[in-house]
This record gives structure tokens, C-alpha cells and sequence, in this order.
């Protein structure tokens, strides 16, 4: 076995994945964060190889960022998003364009708190697979082990 065969390893990388993309969109859903269905929808990943590692790399729409991370007052967000936040809502404040302005002008003013959704989603995830990812290295090392013993005592 080459040290780049780690596929237990990988399958642990991408069940770890699974659940941690399972409880981001639980955890998004359960702070009222998925009203349109185009956050939780736009969510996805791949696991890559990476030397002799893995790299897993989160893809989603790019307001994630100001969900998780929050924003700071200052400019006014996209108003077309927050109109069809608005509409998908359905909170009426006069007109659509009117109610739009108004929490765009809110958000300009008083920023978003952070959710800190993927770090929560992340530890409840770790906390249910990290005994079973353990487990999935010490496979591949003990086969690794394996296969360097098979080579001494081929040389012998």
C-alpha cells in the first residue's frame, strides 16, 4: 500500500462531510435562515486530494459569508435580494419596494449579527464522527504498517 492509497481516510473525510452538511443546513434552517430555499440549495462540497492529504472545499451562494460572519452598518445590501427576502417572507410595510428600502436601510444602519453557523454545524458534527474518523485512520495506518512489513520481509 503507497502512503497515497488513504481510503479509509477519505471516506472519512467525506462521511464527516455528509453530516457536517446534514446539521449546517439543519442549523440554517432552525435560525430561520432558509426562507427562499437558495442558501440550503446552493450548499455542496468536494473532497480533493491534496499532497498526501485531503482538502474539502464548501461552495455556496456568497451572501454564507454574511450570514455566519454577520456584516458591519455602512453601505445598503443588493436590494433586489432583500425584495425577494421580503416577498418570500411576506412582510408587507406598504409596498414591496417600500418594505425592501426600509430593511435595507435597517441593515445599512444597524448591520446583521453573526450566526456563527458553520463553526456551530462544524463542532456538532466533529462531536458525532470523531471517534469513527479515529478509527477510519488507525485502518489506514495499520495497513500501511502492513505493507511496509510485507516489503522488509521481501527483502529478506
Amino acid at each position: 500500500m503507497a502512503l497515497t492509497n488513504l481510503l479509509n481516510t477519505e471516506q472519512a473525510v467525506n462521511e464527516f462531510m455528509d453530516i457536517f452538511m446534514t446539521e449546517l443546513k439543519n442549523q440554517l434552517a432552525s435560525m430561520g435562515k432558509a426562507v427562499t430555499g437558495e442558501l440550503i440549495g446552493s450548499l455542496s462540497y468536494k473532497v480533493n486530494r491534496s499532497g498526501n492529504g485531503f482538502q474539502a472545499v464548501l461552495t455556496s451562494a456568497s451572501y454564507l459569508d454574511v450570514v455566519d460572519g454577520g456584516r458591519r452598518p455602512g453601505k445598503f445590501p443588493p436590494l433586489n435580494d432583500i425584495r425577494n427576502w421580503v416577498e418570500a417572507k411576506g412582510i408587507k410595510i406598504g409596498t414591496l419596494d417600500q418594505t425592501a428600502f426600509v430593511i435595507a436601510r435597517s441593515i445599512s444602519q444597524k448591520g446583521i449579527k453573526p450566526t456563527n453557523v458553520i463553526e456551530i454545524s462544524f463542532d456538532i458534527a466533529w462531536d458525532r464522527y470523531k471517534g469513527k474518523f479515529a478509527d477510519k485512520i488507525e485502518q489506514d495506518f495499520n495497513e500501511m504498517i502492513d505493507s511496509i512489513q510485507l516489503k522488509l520481509n521481501n527483502v529478506k
